[in-house]
């Protein structure tokens, strides 16, 4: 016999699992009760449907003179009940069993069974059961029959299509907004990978021109300032203006030639109209980056980069980045690679197939070229 005090001692326990016991029922209970609301939407919808057509059926004959309406009424819901017969299975069993699965052979010996067998049970029905006449028309009454049955079969088929149809797109909605979110999350990212170290060695540099009382030291102070603005306020737009891009690398390229004093030669050459067109932030920087840190910071004999923007075909942007080569082996970084195909893949989220990325790699030097096509 179980004690006081141990029951007090194994109350908390029993406790513990009557609480884990009815968590998991209530759980379960919320699942079923929304499946329930599914279902139940769902049902009272097609019930819905039917009840229409009943209903605007017999209003029109309801104003027809020469028909028994109550007659006619009673024979309607018999053929009502043989057509959502017809209709359901249909539906239900052979879209999704054999349509769905492209087993199309099956699907369309199964859908003539269907339509004839409801076809000849409602001729059946209206000559054993109902006793109504057919004055010897056998075949017309078999062609009505027949299309009536295949009107209610393609006719559902049709709402079930469009319903399908309004529901991929919903979802390709919702992946183009996730791709967008994502993609937006990317560009923050990209923000952000303004070394640290480069700013802290750039600041130095330009503190020890303030000390020598250097005349670059207030315009480098300025360009400074336009990087950090560029990349905080104006790359939140989806486009931005190809001038404030191609400002935004000339000011990078500044502040880099500053860290790395003398000895490189770098060639920034544009070429033909670029007024008024727009492209995504931060397309090009990568590459300029990679230029400077696998190529010049490297140390190769003869440092140079070479950028080219090419603007002589119509609405679209050429552009291209050739640097040296280090001498001695490079250690591989996956930060390279993994820099690159970021681009890539907002290239592919932004322009899709209206882009061609090249790269290019031989023993004296990295070339990459990107043409896209801009609206």
């Amino acid at each position: 016999m179980v004690t006081y005090n141990e029951f007090l001692g194994i109350f908390p326990f029993n406790f513990m699992i009557f609480e884990e016991v009815l968590f998991r029922l209530f759980n379960r209970m919320d699942k079923f009760s929304l499946l329930n609301r599914i279902v139940t939407k769902r049902f009272l919808l097609h019930a819905l449907f039917w009840l229409v057509n009943l209903i605007v059926i017999n209003t029109i004959v309801y104003f027809v003179p020469e028909v028994d309406f109550w007659n006619y009424f009673n024979r309607l819901l018999i053929v009502i009940t043989l057509v959502i017969g017809c209709s359901y299975i249909h539906l239900l069993v052979l879209i999704p069993k054999f349509f769905v699965a492209k087993k199309y052979g099956k699907y369309v010996l199964g859908f003539l069974i269907n339509i004839s067998f409801f076809s000849f049970l409602k001729i059946f029905i209206k000559l054993s059961i109902l006793k109504d006449p057919i004055d010897n028309n056998y075949l017309e009454e078999i062609s009505t029959a027949v299309t009536l049955m295949l009107f209610y079969c393609l006719f559902t088929f049709s709402m079930k299509t469009i319903k399908e149809w309004v529901t991929v797109q919903d979802i390709t909605i919702r992946l183009r907004e996730t791709e967008k979110q994502k993609l937006e999350a990317e560009l923050t990212a990209l923000k952000a990978q303004i070394n640290p170290h480069f700013m802290f060695n750039t600041l130095n540099n330009i503190y020890s021109l303030s000390l020598d009382k250097s005349d670059k030291t207030p315009a480098l102070i300025l360009k400074l300032a336009d990087l950090m603005s560029y990349t905080l306020y104006e790359c939140s737009e989806d486009r931005v203006n190809i001038s404030k891009e191609i400002d935004f690398i000339k000011n990078y390229i500044e502040l880099e030639k500053i860290r790395l004093k003398n000895g490189i030669k770098i060639h920034f050459d544009i070429a033909g109209n670029y007024e008024n067109c727009r492209v995504a932030p931060l397309l090009f920087i990568p590459f300029i980056e990679n230029a400077f840190k696998h190529g010049v910071n490297q140390r190769p004999q003869h440092p140079y980069i070479d950028i080219v923007f090419d603007f002589s075909k119509k609405r679209t942007v050429c552009f291209s980045i050739e640097n040296s080569k280090p001498t001695t082996p490079e250690i591989r970084s996956n930060n390279k690679g993994i820099g690159i195909e970021n681009v890539r893949k907002r290239l592919n989220l932004l322009y899709e197939n209206r882009f061609n990325l090249e790269l290019i790699e031989s023993p004296e030097k990295y070339k990459v070229v990107l043409e896209i096509a801009v609206s």
